[in-house]
Formats: C-alpha cells, sequence, structure tokens
C-alpha cells in the first residue's frame, strides 16, 4: 500500500463503499436462502404429519375393531357365568363354555383386525377361545409348543396385567406356523369395582398389519415409526434394532404435552412427531432425520457460500490493485460486479454463476409450491374423511383447513349419504364412484361434495338447508333409480338424518354407515334411512327347540314343516319390528349354522355326492350378505334338498326290506334268529327294525319268521321220508310240540292231519 495513503484518503472510502455494495447481495442472497430452507422444513414436516396421520387413520381403525371385539367378548352374559362359578365343574359348566366358544367363533368371524383371542378363567384353570374350551395344561401343550413359553411363564405373564397391557409376543396358528403378533391382555371384569381379576382376555393382533402400515406411510429408509404406550414403552416399530433412548426421548415428549420433539438416531439429530391413538394411552410416533428435509437444499447453500466466499476474496484483492494503480475508475470496478458491464471478466463470472444457484433455489421453492397447490383436492379429501370418522377435531382449525383447501362447508343443515355397489360387474370400487358421480352430479343441490373411499363406500355430503328428512327419503330413491338403470347392478344407500353444521361431520357418518350396514335385515331393495334402524328390536328369537323341529324337518324330507317352521320365524323377527344389526347378524349366523349342520349331517349319510356338489349349500349359503337374500336361498335350497331325501328314502326302503328277508330265508334253521339277530346283523336298531318291518310287510318279523319255517315244514312233509321231529329240527322249531302248535295256527291242521289229506 502507498506511504501516501490515510484513513481519511479515498483508498479507504473506495473500499468501504465497496465492501458495502458486495454485502448488500451477501445480505440479501443469505435472507432468501434461510427463508427458503425454512420453507422447504415447514412443508416437509407437514407432508410427514399428512403421512403420519394416514397411519394413524388405518391402524386406528384397526385398534378399534380390536376393541369392539374385546368389549363385545368380555361383556359376553355367558362368560359372566363362568367367571363367578366355583369349582368343581359339572355338565352344566361344560355346556356353557361350549356355548362361550361358540359366541367367540361368531365374533371371530365379523372381525377382521384380531388373529386369535382366547379368555383365561383361574378359577376354573380354564382357557375358552373360538375353537373350543380347554384345561390350560392342555391348551398349552397344543397351542403353544413350538413358542418356547413354559407354562408357569405364560400364566404369570397373564396373572400380572393388573389392567390392559399391550406385548410383542407370537403365536401358534392352526398350521403349526409362528406368527408374530401384539397381544392386548387385559384383566377380567372390564369395569371391576373389587381390584381382584376373575380372570384375563388376550387378543392376539397380527404384526404384519402394524409393518404393513409403516410400510405404506414410510417416505423414505432411513426413519422409524413407532406405535408407543405412555406407559409400557415400545409395542412395534418399523424396525427390530431400535437404538437406546429411542423409548426414553418418546416419554419425555409425552410428559411435556408436546407433539414434536427432538432424538438422536444413529448419531443422527432427528424430528419425533406424535399422533395420539383411539386406544387410550397409544401413540403414534414418527422419527425422522432433520437433514433428509434439506439434504439437497444444505449441499446447495454450501456451494453458493463457498462462491461468496471467492468473490469477497477476488474483490478485495481487485479494490486493493486499483487502490494502489491510483484510483482506476469505477466504472471498471462496477464492471467487474455486474456481468453486463464487465465485457468477459472473471469477477462477473462468479457473480453469474452465484445468480444461477439463487435461480436454482427459487425455481425448487416455486415447483414445491405447485405441487402442493396440485394436491389440495387429495388433501380435502383426506380431511373428509379423517372429519366423518372422527379422526380428526372438527374444529374453527378443521373448519379454516376446508377454507384454505377451497371446499369450505357453509351450509346450515348437512345431510350423509353412503353408497356401495352390491351386485353387478361395475370394474371395481373407483370405477363405481366415478361412473356414480357423473350420474348424480345433475340431481344434487349446489355445495354437495363426493368423497371417495369411506370404508368402500362413495359418500356423498349434502348441503340440507331447512328441509326435512321426509324429501331425503324421496331423493334416494331417485338416486338409487336412475343409478340401477344406467349401470345395471344392484345399489345400496344409507342415509343420515340432517343436522346443523354445529353437531359436527361424525354423527352423519355414523348414522349413515349404521343405515347402510342394516340392509342385512332390510335388503338393498330401497334407501335405508337412520330411522329405519331408531326402530328395531332389541333382540331375536330363535329358541333351540325350533331350531331341533326344523332339522328333523328337513332330515325327514318334510318341506311343509320346514317351511312353516321358517315362515314363523321371519314373522316373529321380522313382521312388526326390524331387528338390531347385530341381532339381525347373530340370527343370519344362526340360520347358517342350521342348515350347513343339516346338510352336514345327511351329506355324511347319503351315497348320492353328485347332488351335493350341484346344491353347494355351503357356498351359497355364505355368499348372502342380506337376511332377504338368506330366506331366498334357503327356501331354494330347503325344496332340493327335501326332495333328494324324499327320493332317497323311498329307494332305501326297498333296499333294506330285501336285505331283511334275504338274511331271514338264509337263517330259518337257526333257533335264536329274531329281531335282536336281525338288528346285530344289519348294525341296526331293533325296534326300529321291527317299525319298518310291519309297516312294510303288514306282520311282524317274529311272525314272518313262523309263517316261513311252516311253509317249508309243509314242503319236507310233501316229499315224505321225514318224521315230525326230523322235521321240526330241519326248520328251527324247538321240538316237534312247538312245530304241531305253529302248524296248527298257521295252516288250521296238525302236521298229521295234513300229511293224511296228501294223495296216495
Amino acid at each position: 500500500m502507498p506511504a501516501h495513503l490515510h484513513k481519511g484518503s479515498v483508498f479507504y472510502k473506495y473500499l468501504l463503499s465497496y465492501l458495502l455494495i458486495l454485502l448488500i447481495p451477501v445480505a440479501m442472497s443469505v435472507l432468501v436462502f434461510g427463508k427458503a430452507r425454512s420453507v422447504l422444513a415447514e412443508e416437509a414436516m407437514r407432508a410427514n404429519d399428512l403421512l403420519l396421520k394416514q397411519m394413524q387413520s388405518h391402524l386406528d381403525m384397526v385398534l378399534s375393531g380390536v376393541g369392539r371385539l374385546r368389549y363385545v367378548a368380555t361383556n359376553n352374559d355367558r362368560l359372566a357365568g363362568l367367571m363367578r362359578t366355583a369349582p368343581p365343574v359339572d355338565g352344566r359348566q361344560y355346556y356353557l363354555a361350549y356355548q362361550v366358544a361358540k359366541d367367540f367363533n361368531v365374533y371371530r368371524i365379523s372381525n377382521e383386525g384380531a388373529a386369535d383371542f382366547y379368555v383365561y378363567l383361574p378359577g376354573l384353570d380354564m382357557i375358552v377361545s373360538p375353537n373350543g374350551y380347554f384345561t390350560t395344561r392342555s391348551y398349552h401343550g397344543t397351542q403353544m409348543s413350538r413358542l418356547g413359553i413354559t407354562y408357569d411363564e405364560w400364566l404369570g405373564g397373564l396373572r400380572e396385567a393388573a389392567r390392559t397391557v399391550y406385548r410383542p409376543s407370537r403365536m401358534e396358528t392352526e398350521t403349526n406356523a409362528v406368527l408374530d403378533t401384539v397381544s392386548i391382555v387385559s384383566p377380567l371384569p372390564a369395569a371391576q369395582s373389587t381390584g381382584v381379576s376373575l380372570g384375563w382376555i388376550v387378543i392376539h393382533v397380527d404384526s404384519r398389519i402394524f409393518q404393513d402400515a409403516f410400510r405404506n406411510t414410510a417416505w423414505n429408509d432411513q426413519g422409524l415409526f413407532l406405535v408407543f404406550h405412555r406407559d409400557q414403552g415400545i409395542v412395534a416399530a418399523s424396525r427390530s434394532d431400535i437404538p437406546e433412548g429411542v423409548a426414553e426421548s418418546c416419554r419425555e415428549a409425552v410428559l411435556e404435552g408436546g407433539r414434536e420433539g427432538t432424538v438422536r438416531l444413529d448419531g443422527r439429530e432427528c424430528v419425533l412427531l406424535l399422533r395420539e391413538s383411539s386406544e387410550a394411552g397409544l401413540l403414534y410416533v414418527s422419527i425422522v432425520p432433520v437433514d433428509l428435509y434439506a439434504g439437497r437444499f444444505t449441499a446447495l447453500t454450501h456451494y453458493a457460500i463457498a462462491l461468496f466466499a471467492a468473490c469477497l476474496v477476488l474483490g478485495a484483492v481487485l479494490i486493493y490493485l486499483s487502490a494502489v494503480s491510483r484510483y482506476r475508475p469505477v466504472g471498471r470496478i462496477l464492471g467487474i460486479l455486474t456481468p453486463e458491464a464487465a465485457g468477459g471478466a472473471s469477477g462477473a463470472d462468479e457473480f453469474a454463476r452465484i445468480g444461477a444457484g439463487l435461480e436454482r433455489t427459487l425455481e425448487e421453492g416455486r415447483r414445491l409450491r405447485l405441487e402442493m397447490s396440485r394436491s389440495k383436492p387429495e388433501l380435502a379429501q383426506r380431511l373428509f374423511q379423517q372429519l366423518l370418522k372422527g379422526q380428526a377435531a372438527d374444529d374453527p382449525a378443521a373448519a379454516a383447513e376446508l377454507e384454505r383447501l377451497g371446499v369450505p362447508l357453509t351450509a346450515p343443515r348437512l345431510a350423509l349419504i353412503l353408497a356401495e355397489v352390491d351386485d353387478g360387474d361395475d370394474g371395481g370400487p373407483g370405477v363405481a364412484q366415478r361412473v356414480l358421480q357423473e350420474l348424480w352430479e345433475r340431481e344434487l343441490p349446489e355445495g354437495t361434495r363426493f368423497i371417495r373411499d369411506l370404508d368402500g363406500a362413495l359418500g356423498v355430503l349434502l348441503a340440507w338447508g331447512d328441509a326435512g328428512p321426509e324429501g331425503l327419503r324421496d331423493l334416494g330413491m331417485r338416486l338409487k333409480a336412475g343409478a340401477e338403470r344406467r349401470m345395471r347392478a344392484q345399489l345400496a344407500l344409507g342415509m343420515s338424518d340432517p343436522h346443523v353444521r354445529e353437531e359436527g361431520l361424525r354423527i352423519l357418518y355414523d348414522e349413515a354407515r349404521t343405515a347402510l350396514e342394516f340392509r342385512l335385515v332390510k335388503g338393498g331393495s330401497v334407501p335405508i334411512a337412520w330411522r329405519d334402524v331408531c326402530s328395531a328390536g332389541p333382540s331375536y328369537d330363535y329358541p333351540i327347540e325350533e331350531e331341533t323341529r326344523l332339522i328333523n324337518s328337513i332330515r325327514v324330507g318334510d318341506r311343509a314343516s320346514a317351511s312353516a317352521i321358517l315362515d314363523g320365524i321371519w314373522a316373529r323377527n321380522f313382521g312388526t319390528r326390524p331387528l338390531t344389526l347385530e341381532m339381525a347378524r347373530c340370527l343370519m349366523f344362526d340360520l347358517i349354522s342350521t342348515m350347513i349342520k343339516t346338510a352336514d349331517s345327511l351329506m355324511s349319510r347319503d351315497d348320492d355326492p353328485a347332488f351335493w356338489s350341484r346344491l353347494r349349500p355351503f357356498a351359497r349359503l355364505s355368499a348372502c350378505r342380506s337376511l332377504e337374500r338368506l330366506r331366498l336361498e334357503m327356501d331354494g335350497i330347503l325344496e332340493a334338498v327335501c326332495d333328494h331325501v324324499t327320493r332317497s328314502r323311498t329307494g332305501h326302503g326297498e333296499k333294506l326290506r330285501g336285505e331283511i328277508l334275504s338274511f331271514l330265508h338264509g337263517n330259518y334253521r337257526d333257533r335264536n334268529l329274531g329281531p335282536e339277530a336281525v338288528a346285530a346283523h344289519l348294525g341296526r336298531n331293533a325296534a326300529y327294525l321291527a317299525r319298518f318291518f310291519r309297516a312294510e310287510m303288514s306282520v311282524g318279523i317274529s311272525g314272518y319268521i313262523k309263517r316261513y319255517r311252516v311253509s317249508r315244514a309243509r314242503e319236507l312233509l310233501a316229499e315224505g321220508g321225514h318224521s315230525v321231529s326230523e322235521i321240526a329240527d330241519l326248520t328251527g322249531f324247538a321240538g316237534s310240540n312247538a312245530l304241531i302248535r305253529a302248524f296248527k295256527e298257521v295252516e288250521g291242521v296238525t302236521p298229521g292231519q295234513f300229511k293224511e289229506s296228501l294223495p296216495g
């Protein structure tokens, strides 16, 4: 630096002004980069939260079904009786346990979330499951032989559960395979006041359900998803190698009462998100590394900072050279900073690269905002689904979110219609929903929202204004008729009552879903309103004595009696007041069970398997989705089976009569021949054979034997050469006196008188 320059000279002023000019774009770039980074992180966090909500929606639905199963099983009246029974156990308690197992089998069929469940009753040393009732020793030996759990460890683990406990566990399937599960152990009774457990219920949930939810939700393979219990720790995880400290970090986040936190995973700082489950005490946790949110952005930032540093160093050198060379023109320095005036200077090239980097960053931000804008319809669909199912709070924040997504709900009253295609080749649920939406858009009022995939149904959210529920039923009839005419398929509609907006959307979905499921009782021929369900009766009437009479009528081919019994069942249960959905489903299972038991007993003794192969009673009954359809199928099966039994019984009688006569004719010389001997030979009941033979031959078996022996004796008398004593021995009589008495009774004369009457 020249010696004549001092702090007040132009050199220092020029240097200061140039540095300030350089610092302005640097400061602006830092602000732009920081803002872009925060926006990107915020949007990524929101996307991750939406994915966590998706996992919550799926697992809450599974756990809600398991909760309903636990409620129904623990409130079974027969089970309550068993829990309070003291040993010794007699036949009545065993029959009660059999009934409970039968009820459990019905519960397992209607629930898809639980892989298996059972109830442990320590007072009776008994296990009751959908497969039957067992002693604890036999259940451990047959159902847990491959799990490596000792008998004492197993029972001790159950007895330690003073409240509902979630545990990673395993179970052995019916095919002897070992399945990883999450077991839910709860003491019984459910609402106890003494604190003394009378039993425990154990429900196994297949771990693959949790893993599928984790896999479908994860958008990277570097994070971790957990199902976490507030007190019991980790219940299920997307990885088997969970680092130490993760559970403690989750617990600290819960205690602090927030939804977010931080934790270190594999040496990296991660963001921890929490979502409440519908099951008490359970949380869904997402742990994602922070650097995944803005990894590419961070690399670009480092690259830009390096370019800025190079530019600053180069600018300082140029300033110094310019000042030392006696203040070169300001235009040349500005040319270095401004590419348009540089004419190819190296400094200008560096600034161009910095500008290009900033442009790429801004373009990335614009692209992300565009993607978020395009996803608004899908986000609105998911929010509607969550509000209707009660998986999201229906509060002012939700209303504001709907407003932001462009789908506000401003009508004072709302109603919901759920539609499902019951019968017909519609190309799949997605095609059916699209067709229904196109057909109904002209019929429905303004402000209607179509909501896809509500557990397989299309939801139609109506802005109903101040109209009453009567017009809603008429609208449903028009929609159903028009859709079935165009689609050539049967459509089931379930409709809620109109409700004011302040009551929330959850009540609309609950009413419409219950009405739609009520088609099991009413069938799908007309739209079903919530008011139809409210008038349903509390229980069904199908006593075991009537089931026995129905089975016996079918077994003997009495179609008239069987039809009359079914008519009586329908009249009592559906005549004046329909059943509730739960009771109708139980009655449906009982009727199907009756028909299957009857058909199974007939098939086991029938020699015409082709008839049953053509009839297919099991497949036809199992495919019924309503009691209306079940009655039609039962009438058809009843007619075919009764006709078949009648035809089979006629051929069976001729065959049995021939077998009896053949045995009697071949063994008439046996003095011990009688009904018991015939029954023992044919493997039949003696009383039944006696009644059958008398009905067919108009004479009893003993009377027929006596007459046949007399006829053989008469032939021997006609041949000559035999005394009466010899003939008695040859024809099976006990002696000559027995022969004379029988001959006199049948022929009206003695053997001697008959022999004298013979010619020459």
